[in-house]
C-alpha cells in the first residue's frame, strides 16, 4: 500500500501547488483600481446605480439608459466604471443602453478580487442587468479584456440567455496570458490550472458572437482573435481594428473602434475585417 499513499501525497502535493499558484497569480496577475470622481453626469447622462448583489457583496454599477438595445460590459483589469464615462457616452449617443460593473475588490466594490468571486459577480451583474432592462429588449455583453474571459466563464449559465456576445482585446485563457505577459515561466504552466480558458469556454456559447481585437494590441496577438472565433460553433466574425492599442477601447473610444460592436448589438452584422494571420 505505500504506492497508494506516495501516489496520494503526490495528488495533495500537486493540487497544493496549484493552489498557491493560482493565489499568486491572482496577487501579481489581477491589479485593482478605485472608483475615480467621474460619473455619466460628468457628461450629462442621466444615470442610475443599480445595486448589484453578488453573494452578499454589494457590487457598484452604473447604468445609463436609452431606448435602443442594450449592452452589459465586463470590464478589464486595472480599470473601474469610473474610467468607462466616455465610453458610455458614446454607446448613449448611439442609442444603446449600458451597464458596466466592478467586479469583486474593483472600484468601490466589496470583496476579494479572486477568479471564484469573479465568476459569482457576471451572473449576479446579468440578473441585475436583465431586470433593469425593458421586457423585450434585445440584450448582450461585451468582455474587454480580463472581463472577456471572466464573460465567457459565465456565458453559458447567464439566463435568460444572452440574444449576442461581444469579445474585445481577449486572451485564450490566464495560462496562456501569464506565459505571454511573462508572469509564468512556459516550462511552469502546468502548475496552474487552466482558469478562464475561453478557448474551451466559447465552444459553449450558442449565440451570435464578435470577436474584436486591435491590430496593434500590444498584451496579446490578434492571431488569439481568430483562433476563439475558429473554436465557436457557429462560426463567429473577427473584426481587427487598424490602428488600435490594447486599451483603446476605454482609454480612447471612437467611432473605429465601437462602431463594429455597435452595429453587432443592433443586429446588424459589422463589417468583415482580414483575419490576422
Amino acid at each position: 500500500m505505500r504506492w497508494l499513499v506516495s501516489l496520494v501525497l503526490f495528488i495533495a502535493m500537486g493540487i497544493g501547488a496549484r493552489l498557491y499558484a493560482t493565489r499568486t497569480l491572482e496577487r501579481r496577475m489581477i491589479s485593482v483600481h478605485k472608483q475615480g470622481p467621474r460619473t455619466p453626469a460628468t457628461r450629462g447622462m442621466v444615470f442610475e446605480e443599480p445595486p448589484v448583489d453578488s453573494e452578499g457583496r454589494a457590487l457598484h454599477a452604473f447604468y445609463v439608459p436609452a431606448d435602443g438595445p442594450a449592452l452589459l460590459i465586463f470590464h478589464g483589469n486595472g480599470e473601474s466604471i469610473s474610467g468607462w464615462v466616455d465610453a458610455l457616452a458614446l454607446l448613449h449617443k448611439a442609442n444603446i443602453a449600458a451597464m458596466v460593473f466592478d467586479y469583486s475588490g474593483f472600484g468601490n466594490s466589496p470583496g476579494e478580487p479572486t477568479l471564484a468571486n469573479f465568476h459569482a459577480d457576471a451572473l449576479a451583474a446579468w440578473h441585475t442587468f436583465r431586470v433593469r432592462v425593458p421586457a423585450g429588449t434585445r440584450a448582450c455583453a461585451l468582455g474587454f479584456s480580463l472581463g472577456s474571459g471572466v464573460l465567457l466563464d459565465a456565458a453559458a449559465e447567464l439566463e435568460p440567455k444572452p440574444d449576442c456576445i461581444a469579445v474585445a482585446g481577449a486572451f485564450l485563457s490566464v495560462r496562456k496570458a501569464a506565459v505571454q505577459r511573462g508572469a509564468l515561466p512556459a516550462l511552469a504552466q502546468w502548475i496552474l490550472p487552466d482558469a478562464l480558458d475561453s478557448l474551451e469556454n466559447v465552444e459553449h456559447v450558442r449565440q451570435p458572437l464578435l470577436v474584436e481585437h486591435g491590430a496593434l494590441d500590444e498584451m496579446f496577438p490578434p492571431s488569439w482573435a481568430a483562433q476563439l472565433a475558429k473554436a465557436h460553433p457557429g462560426g463567429a466574425q473577427v473584426v481587427i481594428v487598424p490602428g488600435m492599442h490594447h486599451p483603446d477601447l476605454v482609454a480612447h473610444p471612437s467611432d473605429a473602434a465601437w462602431n463594429p460592436v455597435i452595429d453587432f448589438v443592433r443586429g446588424t452584422p459589422a463589417p468583415s475585417a482580414p483575419s490576422a494571420k
